[in-house]
């Protein structure tokens, strides 16, 4: 038996639009026996973003990708991102993440970073800095002026179903001000089924003044609605209905343009949920 870890890099174009949902998927063949090629695979979705927010906080279920819900089990993963705005290059970079109350703290683990980082949680508290980055500033060096740090935690075991958990960071630059990122925010619940294949279809997606949504069973029949929540990706209610159908249609005329989430409940109470983009 033995570990090995293979780093992969992927990045999109310059004709990328913002608010795109972009997955990678890698996978891995072996010429020998395996054990198991169960995890041979593996895929992550992320939405497109601008620099008009350089320093920011997203939240992704692993192996999912963005989603407005997780079960009590889905591993969660936080990305902060910095850029230095500055005229100088910062030599300094401290983040401070102040977990939430709801999310297992023993169960942190460093992901990933864009430079090395020392690290330390205590109480809840999650402290991360470089004294010697020497991160350029963005007007002599837009790509050399960025970077990230992930860390991936579980959700509390005991939280109600529904339970909003939200969280932010820190970043500061050299001895400067603390600057604080967006509020994430994911809804924790312990009725979406994992084992099933039923699944949310949405057509047409994207979708521009109507979209059809059906709910497929996993011997692909048509399964009734008891009722259906559009929101946004940071699970912001936007529309709700109660067709109590096999098919619905709802309006997105009077959406704006981007991505929201649709939340699906059968008519024995389980959620599941699928993206739709309006444009």
């Amino acid at each position: 038996l033995s570990d090995t870890i293979f780093n992969l890099t992927d990045s999109v174009g310059v004709d990328a639009i913002l608010d795109e949902v972009v997955t990678v998927n890698a996978s891995l063949t072996y010429a020998g026996n395996e054990c198991s090629t169960s995890n041979n695979t593996y895929s992550m979705t992320d939405v497109v973003v601008g620099s008009l927010d350089p320093n920011d906080k997203a939240v992704l279920v692993e192996g999912s990708g963005e989603q407005a819900i997780a079960n009590r089990n889905d591993r969660l993963i936080y990305k902060i991102r910095f850029q230095n705005l500055g005229t100088y290059a910062a030599r300094i970079v401290r983040i401070i993440d102040t977990l939430s109350v709801d999310l297992d703290w023993s169960s942190f683990q460093v992901e990933s970073s864009s430079h090395p980082f020392s690290v330390s949680l205590t109480d809840g508290v999650v402290n991360w800095v470089n004294y010697k980055i020497e991160l350029p500033d963005s007007a002599s060096n837009p790509e050399g002026s960025m970077g990230y740090v992930t860390f991936s935690i579980l959700p509390k075991q005991n939280l109600a179903p529904y339970t909003p958990i939200f969280n932010n960071a820190d970043i500061q630059f050299d001895y400067n001000d603390y600057i604080r990122t967006n509020d994430t925010k994911i809804l924790i619940s312990d009725h979406l089924k994992e084992t099933d294949n039923t699944f949310v279809l949405a057509y047409p997606n994207p979708a521009s003044s109507s979209t059809n949504i059906l709910l497929i069973g996993e011997e692909k029949e048509h399964k009734y609605i008891s009722s259906i929540k559009l929101t946004t990706t940071q699970g912001l209610l936007v529309q709700s209905y109660k067709p109590n159908a096999t098919k619905t249609t709802i309006s997105v005329e009077s959406l704006t343009t981007g991505i929201y989430m649709i939340i699906v409940k059968d008519i024995e109470g389980q959620h599941y949920q699928s993206k739709l983009v309006v444009n």
